[in-house]
């Protein structure tokens, strides 16, 4: 059941949505909890507010996993809103399973066919005490509260009791008591993401269970590990190297993980936070609140420009841009069999080769005027960004840490960080590769659909993004323009595991570069 809003604290970091479409790792909330009932049930409906437009991949996603969506009066309390779902769904007889749509478990073995989960409370919120509804077991084990998962064996005594309840959800698990006795059930682990501090916790005990590729996430720390020694001991060195006014833009660095004398990883605290990424394509904020967010990005960037690399160091701009593109479009055609000198079109609009399209970006950006290097962090896209709201700070995970030439260090070119930036906010790459944004191939032409991206809200997070300052005049903005054309190029090879994303990097790019020339 997730037909209302998310309370005002989450709104203000995810704005106005319904609980089950809160981001959970890199998935909506009501993912898990439709793999979870989909163990212990054959049909699944999901409640949201009748007001909610759902968003075309929302559609698109609870189709395929077979769930049918109710729109439900947000005025409504829980019982009446239970009530009205029932009663719109003719067929429904027999056994029922309720979960709330904040709320998930964990390790739930068969579960009984009558039966109030109940667990111990760990904050001070308002709980209801499990012992409301059938104190006998309850007042066996002090501390306990409704958890928010409800089985009924039948599905008539549980809509006369919601008719004779007066709107109280626990008044009406009482009724049905009388007639139905309900098990209260203690087995599994109960994660309530109702509230901010709860949300954040839960997150945090979620991924603790698990390893996702190289990282392992405790409730203290991050820890990152990789075969690879260099980037390993690059990023090491970048934490390591912050000056330490710099320090509150990044998690607390907890130390290198050493293997045989070699830095295989490193640790850093866990912030509990969201990152941009999760924010731009699971949230609904406002352009207020993005323009908070750019402000913070702004302000970390700005103390980067004021750290100086050494004197002697020159930026290599061929390594960073159009050699480094030339020979990852070279791999991408030797191992994709595709053109690379042929133009290509973008939903009808014709652009260069992607063989000119980097000579031409390059050609720009070689001409323009090159910075002194500075502190960068060298991959400042959404998705390596947290952002504080309390604090009003972001906070960068995953930097480089190493040049073009192979060398560690913590300096570069300023632009690409602004680039990186911009390759999220302009670029749309997190919503890429989110498949917010999809691509069609026909040989050399491609098609380029946004969806819901094409929404109030993507546009108000460009204009926040446009309004910050990050680009001074025409110049910089053609130049930056430029280097995210060559982003867009040079990841192609590097996403051989997804051909999709492959398709809408290119198209992508080439829609960037006819931007550029307007």
């Amino acid at each position: 059941m997730s037909g209302t809003y998310v309370q005002t604290g989450l709104i203000a970091e995810f704005g106005k949505i319904p609980p089950s479409f809160l981001p959970l790792g890199n998935r909506r909330l009501y993912w898990h909890q439709i793999a979870m009932l989909q163990s212990h049930c054959d049909q699944v409906f999901l409640t949201v507010p009748d007001d909610f437009e759902l968003p075309q991949k929302d559609v698109v996603a609870l189709a395929e996993l077979g769930v049918q969506v109710l729109p439900s009066d947000r005025s409504r309390t829980i019982a009446e809103a239970l009530l009205d779902g029932i009663s719109s769904i003719p067929t429904l007889d027999g056994p029922l399973i309720v979960l709330y749509g904040d709320t998930l478990f964990s390790d739930q073995a068969a579960l009984p066919p009558d039966f109030y989960s109940a667990h111990v409370a760990v904050d001070e919120y308002k709980w209801t005490p499990a012992a409301m509804i059938s104190g006998a077991d309850a007042q066996n084990e002090p501390g306990l509260v409704v958890s928010g998962l409800y089985s009924f064996s039948s599905t008539r005594i549980l809509s006369d009791a919601l008719l004779n309840c007066y709107g109280d959800i626990i008044e009406a698990l009482k009724i049905y008591d009388q007639s139905s006795p309900l098990q209260m059930l203690t087995q599994g682990s109960w994660f309530d993401f109702g509230h901010a501090q709860t949300y954040y916790t839960s997150c945090g005990f979620i991924t603790t269970q698990r390893s996702f590729n190289s990282l392992k996430i405790t409730r203290q720390s991050v820890e990152k590990s990789s075969d690879d020694i260099r980037k390993m001991e690059a990023e090491a060195s970048w934490f390591e190297a912050l000056p330490a006014e710099m320090r509150v833009y990044a998690p607390t660095f907890l130390g290198r993980i050493e293997t045989d004398g070699k830095t295989t990883g490193y640790r850093t605290q866990n912030t509990y936070l969201s990152t941009l990424a999760n924010l731009s394509t699971f949230g609904r904020l406002n352009k207020n609140t993005w323009s908070s967010i750019f402000a913070a990005c702004k302000e970390f960037l700005d103390e980067t420009a004021q750290v100086a690399g050494p004197a002697q160091m020159p930026i290599d701009l061929e390594g960073y841009y159009q050699p480094k593109t030339d020979a990852r479009l070279k791999r991408f055609s030797d191992e994709t069999g595709f053109d690379t000198t042929k133009a290509i079109t973008v939903n009808g609009l014709t652009a260069p080769s992607p063989v000119q399209m980097s000579r031409e970006t390059g050609t720009i950006i070689l001409a323009s005027s090159a910075p002194s290097p500075t502190l960068m962090h060298g991959d400042f896209c959404f998705s390596n960004i947290f952002f504080d709201f309390r604090s009003r700070l972001v906070k960068v995970i995953d930097p480089r840490g190493i040049a073009p030439s192979g060398e560690i260090t913590a300096f570069g070119d300023p632009r690409y960080d602004v680039a990186k930036l911009s390759h999220s906010a302009l670029g749309r790459y997190d919503a890429i590769i989110s498949g917010h944004v999809t691509a069609g191939q026909n040989g050399h032409h491609f098609t380029l659909n946004s969806g819901d991206l094409n929404t109030s809200t993507w546009q108000q997070i460009e204009e926040a993004f446009h309004e910050a300052g990050f680009l001074a005049n025409s110049e910089s903005r053609k130049v930056n323009h430029a280097i995210m054309v060559q982003l867009f190029l040079s990841m192609l090879p590097l996403h051989a595991d997804h051909p999709d994303r492959q398709v809408a990097f290119l198209a992508n790019a080439a829609r960037l570069f006819l931007q550029m020339e307007e």
